[in-house]
């Protein structure tokens, strides 16, 4: 689209704690759709089909360290940072994802599958519940 045929542009603008409120309450969302992503992969890893699987874990991956950036900007910008559950789970994944790329270099993909099915899974629930109460208490916090 050229810019000649843009005649003009709206812009609307809404205070940052009440965008935070939105964003957090889209947090358990992106955890169930990173939980399916992870159960996708391995059911393509255990199908043999390493290309797709591959495709898609980077996929994941990419969208884990968005969902991750914006957990530790909203827990750092309006809940007064890292609490010690946070930091507990945060390294969980950590190690986690470097278990993950230890294995992908070693092209093991039916154990890569078993990582994603029984491991990153089942912590993508505990992300999705830890982002739907922060969305509580950014509501509590930034609606007053």
């Amino acid at each position: 689209m050229s810019c000649d045929s843009i005649t003009s542009v709206e812009v609307r603008s809404q205070p940052a704690a009440e965008l935070a409120v939105e964003m957090s309450g889209e947090l358990g969302k992106v955890a169930r759709m990173l939980e399916s992503g992870a159960r996708n992969v391995a059911r393509l890893f255990r199908e043999a089909q390493d290309a797709d699987a591959l495709e898609l874990l980077q996929d994941v991956l990419d969208v884990t360290r968005d969902f991750m950036g914006m957990v530790s900007h909203l827990r750092d910008r309006y809940l007064g940072g890292a609490d010690a559950e946070f930091v507990a789970r945060s390294e969980k994944l950590s190690d986690l994802i470097s278990e993950m790329s230890e294995v992908m270099e070693s092209e093991d993909w039916v154990l890569l599958a078993d990582l994603l099915e029984f491991e990153f899974a089942p912590l993508c629930e505990e992300w999705r519940v830890a982002g739907e109460t922060m969305h509580r208490q950014l509501e509590g916090i930034c609606r007053q």
